[in-house]
């Protein structure tokens, strides 16, 4: 019997499904569409969002949401018409929805999907065919994978009509419409931050890197520093007192800082003359309960604010 119950506990886990979202900064969403029958337009979308969940790799539930306004093609005369009336009527429907309602194996890698794509008002089906790598570790050690999707549909279905005719019954702009591009997934909650990419790459911060991946021992990380112009010093230092150093530099940057201080100010300008009146000279005409409260709240303020730095503090 328990052996049964484990078994059935560890089919249960492995069945579960883990939810993954997008991350926009290593993702397009891209279109292309003919012009003149000859040469091609193309363009992409550049804010939108989603996520999926992956159950032993097979792709469910996905939704992606698109900001319409975001249509960029390389020429603001096009992409102020894309947005207008004539196309996507982007004040009026501000979002493009795509979501799943089945998917099928093709290769080990590879997916179709069925879903239904909204553009404006108009809902309808589509087939999309992506592929979805293997789980990959950044340098900060956050997990990633890429999805590779290609679609085709026609514009006229979603009410994107507009057009001009040519000689030979031939139109302006085409018919099909291809969307494809690459989108980084990561699981929710566990993304990388964007402002992790801004970091120099210097060589301590290489190895700290490493360190943090389990790579490297404690005594291997190192701060090189000039000795002189011309020779190079290394250091080996205590990776605590580092991070301890560059934590409370940022905190000291930190604009919360500021804001203690102008509670603080506010704090005197306005509580302690209070107080000054009511106890002081004797105007029992402030009451007591008002002062009370003020200076609970600003005690109060005063004492988060703390804790969140010194949070900060240790955490970084």
């Amino acid at each position: 019997m328990k052996l049964f119950f484990i078994l059935f506990t560890l089919v249960s886990f492995s069945a579960f499904s883990e939810k993954w979202v997008v991350n926009k900064d290593h993702s397009e969403v891209k279109f292309e569409v003919e012009y003149l029958s000859v040469s091609k337009v193309s363009g992409r979308f550049s804010h939108f969002l989603g996520s999926l969940n992956l159950k032993d790799k097979k792709p469910e539930d996905i939704f992606i949401m698109i900001e319409t306004d975001s249509i960029y093609t390389g020429q603001a005369l096009r992409d102020g018409h894309l947005r207008s009336n004539e196309f996507f009527e982007a004040k009026r429907f501000p979002f493009i929805e795509f979501k799943s309602l089945l998917s099928e194996k093709i290769t080990s890698n590879e997916f179709r999907v069925e879903g239904e794509l909204k553009i404006k008002n108009i809902s309808k089906k589509v087939e999309l065919i992506l592929s979805i790598s293997d789980s990959l570790a950044d340098t900060w050690n956050k997990k990633s994978r890429f999805v590779e999707f290609t679609t085709v549909i026609n514009r006229k279905d979603f009410g994107l009509n507009w057009d001009k005719s040519l000689k030979g019954n031939t139109y302006l702009v085409g018919e099909k419409i291809s969307i494809f591009g690459t989108i980084q997934i990561q699981p929710a909650g566990d993304k990388t931050n964007s402002s992790k990419h801004l970091i120099p790459a210097t060589e301590y911060r290489l190895k700290r890197e490493k360190f943090n991946r389990g790579e490297l021992g404690k005594g291997d990380i190192y701060i090189p520093s000039i000795k002189s112009d011309d020779e190079l010093r290394i250091d080996e230092v205590d990776t605590s007192k580092i991070n301890a150093i560059q934590g409370k530099q940022e905190i000291e940057k930190s604009p919360i800082w500021y804001l203690c201080f102008i509670i603080l100010s506010v704090f005197c300008v306005f509580t302690l003359p209070l107080i000054r009146e009511f106890f002081i000279n004797g105007r029992k005409d402030i009451e007591q309960k008002y002062i009370l409260k003020v200076n609970v709240f600003v005690a109060i303020l005063v004492f988060l604010l703390v804790i969140s730095l010194n949070g900060l503090f240790f955490y970084r």
